[in-house]
């Protein structure tokens, strides 16, 4: 800690994180006055609200008492505290007599544009509610004394500025304004922060793309988050990726049952260029692969329009940092598929990717992958055709091709030496692939038979406690996932046995009317 930046900023983003992490239970809907402080250039901004709703407080409880060491409600508040001293006095706070005694009812935190391109840097600004002022300034210093740091003071249009400097050359600078402590990593940023507060410059609540992405969510909630996507995008150099969107806001919000996270990314179409008008399109198609899956499925995922999205990444390559020798890698692996399996990438495979296309994942181990790829292409027949083309390439050139009848489909299998095994079978517009002919057999009884992800129960209610179902999609079971966590990740005794509550977790992106829809959720059991 003593290496840091002992600024307020430091100080602030450590409580943030405390807050995010731990104090969740006595979260609840409140103004959002650090918006209106956050300037407008603002690339990213979350903020979490510290005024409890007595809506929010009560369903936070009834999920917090589900988990290991939380189970007594009316000790909730004193664990917290423990939680949150433990924390920051690993960074060398106190969490008690620095923090507690001065916090306030919201802290946020904003990455501010200082530039555009490659080479620009970025601000943070961290803002946070203050009760008592004198004992906020009075902490603030003794962090910085304690780390052997110094202040300097300045006057900026009529606010006094605390400018704080570590030992090793750190600096960052704070000042209190009508009851929010702002704290910047370096003097700009503060400044365009206290303008913004006084009008001289639009803060971020006055921006169109922010009261646009965030009018329609839930007031009553947790947290939000937002994303100037464009913004984002042109700061680095890729403007042309966030064609038709401009900002896009998360609430997050507690039900007793599991955390939910509902999210709006506004779509310009007048804007935006074909390739983003046919992706959001495309978007507004309900995921119909996980009826593949089968039921066994413990992760998938599920996207549309993946070929487009390459071809629009790579068109931006050449202006990309490092993308050259991503356009070369790109090339080798053309060239390479070309002349040694006689596979042309962009008109055999590619193709397979243009509508729907999905991974699941039954199991997963250091020796051990069960699952499929699927796709539902725009055109079912050419697909077919083209891995039929591969599939004669493969066999020219030494692979053993095998076929066999499941559930009334042909799955053929190609043996290519020197690289292992993968299996194809096509039904109903649909292409599976998977490394082994009985994952391809597992997706198509499934189908047959209906026992498959898309039908089973906890799919289906996670989904609903969601909020939304449709378009692009991720859903992880964590009982199925736990095993493939402890087998990368040493977990600590307390943190499994808190993951093993956790039920589901899922994400749903689909596009409605003029906008994307997102909903998502953890399940608490």
């Amino acid at each position: 800690m003593h290496r840091l930046v002992i600024a307020a900023t430091t100080l602030l983003a450590l409580i943030g994180a405390v807050v995010v992490v731990a104090y969740l239970f006595i979260f609840g809907a409140a103004t959002d006055r650090a918006a209106a402080i956050a300037p407008g250039r603002s690339l990213a901004y979350a903020s979490v609200y510290l005024t409890p709703s007595t809506g929010q407080q009560m369903r936070l409880a009834d999920l917090l008492t589900k988990l290991p060491g939380f189970t007594d409600r009316t000790a909730l508040g004193t664990k917290i505290d423990e939680l949150a001293q433990r924390f920051l006095g690993d960074a060398g706070l106190d969490y008690r007599a620095d923090v507690k005694p001065w916090l306030g009812d919201e802290v946020a935190l904003a990455v501010i544009a200082e530039g555009t391109g490659s080479g620009s840097t970025n601000g943070t600004l961290v803002i946070a509610a203050v009760r008592d002022e004198r004992a906020a300034r009075a902490a603030i210093a003794r962090i910085v004394q304690k780390a052997s740091g110094t202040t300097s003071s300045e006057t900026y249009n009529g606010v006094a500025v605390t400018l704080a400097r570590g030992s090793a050359g750190q600096a960052g600078s704070f000042a209190i304004l009508e009851g929010m402590l702002l704290a910047g990593s370096d003097q700009a940023t503060l400044h365009a922060a206290i303008d913004a507060a006084q009008g001289r410059a639009a803060s971020l609540a006055d921006t169109d793309a922010f009261r646009r992405a965030t009018q329609a969510l839930p007031t009553d909630r947790l947290a939000l988050a937002y994303l100037d996507i464009s913004g984002a995008a042109t700061a680095g150099g890729q403007s042309a990726l966030a064609s038709g969107y401009h900002g896009a806001a998360l609430a997050l919000v507690a039900r007793s049952d599991g955390l939910q996270m509902t999210g709006r990314a506004p779509f310009d179409a007048a804007s935006a260029d074909a390739s983003a008008r046919a992706n959001f399109a495309l978007g507004g198609e309900p995921a119909g692969l996980p009826s593949w899956m089968p039921a066994s499925t413990h992760a998938e995922l599920v996207f549309f329009g993946a070929r487009q999205t390459f071809d629009a990444v790579v068109a931006q390559l050449g202006s990309a940092p490092g993308g050259e020798q991503a356009q070369q890698t790109l090339t080798q692996l053309r060239a390479l598929a070309a002349l040694g399996l006689g596979i042309d990438l962009d008109r055999d495979l590619l193709p397979l990717f243009d509508r729907e296309a999905a991974v699941a994942v039954q199991e997963l181990g250091t020796t051990t992958l069960r699952g499929q790829v699927l796709t539902r292409p725009s055109n079912g027949a050419a697909a077919v055709d083209a891995l039929k083309r591969i599939t004669e390439s493969l066999r020219g050139r030494g692979s053993e091709v095998t076929e066999q009848q499941v559930a009334g489909t042909s799955v053929t299998t190609l043996a290519v030496p020197q690289v292992g095994r993968v299996a194809w079978a096509a039904q109903d517009g649909v292409i599976l692939l998977g490394l082994t002919p009985e994952d391809v057999a597992a997706a198509l009884e499934a189908h047959a038979s209906d026992a498959t992800l898309g039908a089973a129960a906890g799919y289906r209610s996670t989904f609903e406690i969601a909020g939304g179902h449709g378009g692009n999609e991720i859903y992880l079971d964590s009982a199925g996932a736990l095993p493939w966590l402890e087998g990368v990740v040493n977990l600590p005794s307390d943190a499994r046995d808190i993951l093993t509550h956790v039920g589901a977790a899922a994400i749903a992106i689909g596009a409605h009317g003029n906008e994307l829809e997102i909903h998502a959720t953890v399940t608490v059991h």
